[in-house]
């Protein structure tokens, strides 16, 4: 490969990888503690740690012909990509009315955070989807961690926040929680 080449090609990776974080990146995706933590970072130091780890082997030659770093690192982006929605759609099922309608009733009510590119939160819903058929009754709503009056309401700052309510009280909480078995034996100590 040319000098010239490879000037070229780490030129458009440079390029590529710092305004794609400008371009693709929307202020809305993120709540406002993410989004001051993220203004520290600038995006030129992700490239800085995984280009070279990709590109660079142990004597610190450039290596990109027959390098089983760039397919892997290619994979791995690609699964993560296709992974991260777990083919799951997430959609905010939360409407109060409705949460005090279930508690009212005497039901047991799940509610969750998730946000829009979390895998394991596509993994805690369909956990959560499935309880619904699984106990009788349980409500399940769902919301999007971004939206500030529901976070607010339930002083929840994070996505995977598990919250289940019984006879107008918060019995359980957690965060992370994606197991279905700790999930139903949460839900079970509840009923």
């Amino acid at each position: 490969m040319s000098n010239w080449a490879l000037i070229i090609y780490c030129g458009l990776i440079t390029y590529l990888t710092r305004f794609s974080m400008i371009a693709l990146i929307k202020k809305e995706m993120f709540n406002d503690r993410i989004r001051e933590v993220l203004s520290y970072v600038p995006s030129a130091i992700f490239p800085a740690i995984i280009f070279p780890a990709i590109f660079l082997d142990n004597s610190g030659s450039i290596l990109i012909e027959d390098n089983p770093k760039i397919m892997a690192a290619l994979i791995a982006t690609l699964i993560g990509i296709v992974s991260s929605s777990n083919g799951f759609s997430k959609e905010t099922t939360f409407k109060k009315e409705l949460f005090d309608k279930a508690q009212a009733e005497g039901k047991v009510v799940i509610v969750s955070s998730w946000i829009k590119y979390c895998s394991s939160c596509a993994s805690q819903m369909k956990v959560l989807d499935k309880a619904k058929n699984d106990f009788d009754n349980i409500e399940y709503f769902a919301f999007d961690v971004t939206n500030k009056e529901i976070a607010e309401l339930f002083d929840v700052q994070y996505q995977t926040t598990l919250l289940i309510f019984k006879n107008r009280k918060l019995v359980y909480r957690s965060i992370g929680e994606t197991s279905k078995d700790l999930i139903y034996k949460a839900i079970k100590s509840s009923i």
